[in-house]
């Protein structure tokens, strides 16, 4: 009679170590097959680690969206986004090696007023009359790091004209 408990008992430990083991390998299939050494990213929203920048653009339409984003693509910038609802500009500057200030630059010169940049009399009245647009922002400092001299300056980014 022992002798039928010790096989049952033997019997009962070696069927559960064949469940966990069979458990513990379909696990680990599972957590290997998840696995991609290629990263997944999506194109459509700037990483965690990217630069985000953001603010204020003046404009109108569809075609002011359009020159605007054309104007910082050429740069290299990646995702930018601004609507005439909102006049918010948001981009990613990862990959690049742009600043906030040259963002600002480049849709000045295409004849937008930033919160930070005025564009030149000039480049305005070269925009179409569906996008010219009221000339109401106040342009602000920006503090602006200089690498080269490792100093921190304060910018007022007022147009060339």
């Amino acid at each position: 009679m022992a002798h039928l408990i010790f096989d049952f008992n033997h019997q009962l430990i070696m069927n559960t170590l064949r469940i966990l083991l069979c458990l513990a390998v379909a696990s680990f299939s599972v957590a290997c097959s998840n696995t991609d050494s290629t990263p997944k990213t999506n194109t459509n929203q700037p990483t965690a680690s990217a630069e985000v920048v953001s603010f204020k653009v003046l404009g109108n339409c569809e075609m002011c969206q359009e020159r605007i984003i054309e104007a910082v693509k050429q740069a290299g910038v990646q995702n930018p986004r601004w609507t005439p609802e909102t006049q918010t500009f948001v981009a990613s500057l990862s990959g690049t090696n742009l600043t906030k200030v040259e963002v600002c630059d480049l849709i000045a010169a295409s004849g937008h007023d930033t919160e930070f940049k005025a564009s030149t009399d000039s480049a305005y009245q070269n925009l179409p009359d569906c996008c010219q647009y009221e000339r109401t922002i106040k342009v602000k400092a920006l503090a602006v790091y200089h690498p080269t001299n490792s100093q921190l300056m304060l910018t007022s980014i007022l147009p060339n004209n």
